[in-house]
């Protein structure tokens, strides 16, 4: 499916983009700008604080490879994920991000121009997402407070539409164990890719990818 892009063409580099998590005024910015939303929509939201840099950089090593392509992400939030993807060697054209909260949208519209930013529900942006040839996927989506129902149809979605043969989704949680366990569709390979302590809190990476028939991913 063809997507439009969105925002102008940026006059940055994809690496000076990303170097905004490390400036002081930026980082309180964006501190504060999540606070506020995860005060309005807790719920939604599903985190009390911001990823680390720790956090974010282990997702973006766990599923995205270094060759250049499409990359898929759910629930980017302010972006710090985003940030890693782009330092990794991303460029912001490649990325689609899925948001639900408007707010955080037009943020990430300013902060990765060129960038598919899709305000949408999860599930719901899956439906038309169909063939997409992404060489991988994060995710940063509460799944926890999901029905079981709705994580095997996201997991199954992802593996099956949305990134290529091979493909990894990476998931973190703070709990220890896998959010999409007993529920996930037959045929996927799960693995705990690591613990992230420097974090607020501590959370767990996990990937998710399609078992081939011959072989583990």
């Amino acid at each position: 499916m063809s997507i439009n892009e969105q925002g102008c063409p940026s006059r940055l580099s994809p690496l000076e983009q990303s170097d905004a998590q490390g400036r002081p005024g930026q980082w309180m910015a964006e501190m504060g700008l999540f606070l506020r939303r995860a005060f309005a929509r807790p719920f939604e939201i599903g985190a009390q604080f911001p990823s680390s840099r720790y956090l974010c950089d282990a997702l973006a090593d766990a599923a995205i490879p270094d060759k250049q392509g499409v990359v898929v992400e759910f629930g980017p939030g302010t972006g710090n994920v985003t940030d890693s993807i782009v330092r990794k060697g991303h460029d912001p054209k490649d990325l689609i991000l899925i948001e639900n909260d408007p707010i955080f949208c037009a943020h990430l519209r300013s902060k990765f121009p060129g960038a598919t930013v899709i305000q949408s529900d999860a599930i719901e942006a899956l439906r038309p997402l169909t063939a997409l040839g992404a060489i991988g996927a994060v995710s940063g989506l509460p799944l926890v407070n999901f029905e079981a129902e709705e994580r095997a149809v996201f997991l199954r979605k992802v593996m099956n539409e949305v990134v290529t043969p091979g493909g990894k989704l990476a998931q973190f949680t703070y709990f220890f164990k896998s959010p999409l366990g007993a529920d996930s569709p037959r045929g996927i390979s799960i693995e705990k890719h690591s613990t992230v302590w420097r974090n607020l809190w501590p959370a767990v990476v996990w990937t998710y990818c399609q078992e081939e028939s011959d072989q583990r991913c």
